[in-house]
């Protein structure tokens, strides 16, 4: 998603939002995870994060932030000045929601960036059906 620096960040914000439902609305799906760098910190309560927030409730979706571990609050620093925030973000229909295992933040040695890497575990559940 567009960075904090472009300029019509909000226009461009919200086009990109509305591709992606108009690519997902035309697809069958019984459950969607939908993640990335959104470079939305909902901590900041920007006016994006209310675009964001209406385009995951438009698909059904929920953010997994609350299922973060509190000391794990920042998937972007930057050492140099202290600067972190929580732009990266997983959101699940709520099926998968009530089925999440493991939500941490990947953040080791060989990572070289400041961006870190969000992971979630879920149970999931393939069912065949079968008629004879």
């Amino acid at each position: 998603m567009p960075s904090a620096s472009i300029s019509c960040r909000k226009e461009e914000f919200i086009d990109c939002l509305a591709s992606i439902t108009n690519d997902i609305v035309d697809l069958q799906y019984s459950d969607i995870i939908f993640g990335g760098d959104l470079n939305v910190d909902f901590v900041s309560s920007c006016n994006l994060c209310s675009n964001l927030q209406h385009f995951a409730e438009e698909l059904g979706l929920k953010f997994v932030i609350d299922k973060l571990p509190h000391d794990s609050i920042a998937t972007f620093r930057v050492e140099s000045t202290g600067a972190t925030s929580l732009i990266g973000h997983f959101a699940v229909s709520q099926s998968l929601y009530t089925n999440l295992g493991d939500v941490h933040i990947l953040d080791n040695d060989i990572n070289l960036s400041d961006h870190c890497p969000l992971a979630i575990a879920a149970n999931l559940f393939i069912f065949t059906a079968v008629q004879f």
